[in-house]
């Protein structure tokens, strides 16, 4: 069971989570997932290549606390490069960004352009930026497990 300290963007101890709901725009995928209330939390857009060119307004969660209601995982197209720990997840039919998995470190980053009824306006009033082109993402063998290691390098994380 992952724990939000794992997070990119870690959630205030005891805080109380809702469910949100989720999906692609043919609505083939959709999903959900716990988070504190959407609003109080900072929302992380990265400016490396692959969500600069999506868009992605990102919220995270604990892969354990998203879920998908409809379609399935072998149903989601997905798409690493370089490190490949960050899978990519797509609709495969109208080609709709769903967010990230990264499995190694135990969490799920939702695109947030695809929340219900989110208000993009408001989530961006706290936003926090990550100079993702400096990001280095990798994984390193540790008494036999697999342990995550983060670079964060001149991220100009805000």
């Amino acid at each position: 069971m992952a724990s939000s300290s794992s997070l990119p963007i870690q959630w205030p101890e005891g805080a109380p989570t809702f469910n949100y709901q989720g999906g692609c725009h043919c609505k083939k995928i959709r999903f959900q997932f716990e988070h504190p209330e959407i609003y109080s939390m900072p929302a992380l857009s990265c400016n490396c290549s692959m969500c600069a060119s999506r868009g992605y307004i990102f919220v995270y969660t604990p892969q354990d606390k998203f879920k998908l209601t409809q379609g399935s995982e072998d149903e989601i197209s997905q798409y690493t490069f370089a490190s490949h720990i960050v899978q990519h997840r797509f609709c495969p039919t109208c080609g709709t960004a769903i967010g990230v998995l990264v499995p190694s470190y135990g969490y799920v980053g939702i695109n947030a352009r695809t929340v219900d009824g989110i208000d993009l306006e408001r989530l961006q009033k706290n936003l926090t930026k990550v100079n993702g082109r400096e990001l280095t993402l990798s994984t390193t063998e540790d008494g036999g497990e697999l342990k995550p290691s983060v670079s964060w390098g001149n991220t100009g994380r805000q």
